[in-house]
């Protein structure tokens, strides 16, 4: 998806810049409350350096907590990112 939207608005696109380093119980599974904790300190950032004083842009597929986009904005942040957006294809209620 993102590099596609990338394309289409000629945006340079990193792929899998997070990595997944902790187990989780799958997201679909928890209630909006407990989330948040479960994604806790999950992803790490592959290389700093390529987000450090830049603008990133997140694409995710489904919102649904904002859970798992509000955990990458936090590693993105913590890395030095300068201003981190997101996008979203489809909302579930």
């Amino acid at each position: 998806m993102a590099k596609e939207l990338g394309k289409r608005i000629s945006l340079e696109v990193k792929g899998n810049i997070l990595i997944k380093v902790k187990e989780t119980v799958p997201q679909a599974l928890l209630g909006a409350k407990e989330r948040p904790s479960n994604l806790k300190e999950a992803f790490f950032l592959k290389e700093p350096s390529w987000v450090f004083g830049k603008r990133g842009l997140l694409v995710e597929d489904v919102f649904i907590t904002g859970s798992t986009l509000r955990e990458a904005f936090y590693v993105l942040k913590q890395a030095g990112a300068k201003t981190v957006m997101a996008i979203t294809l489809a909302r579930s209620f």
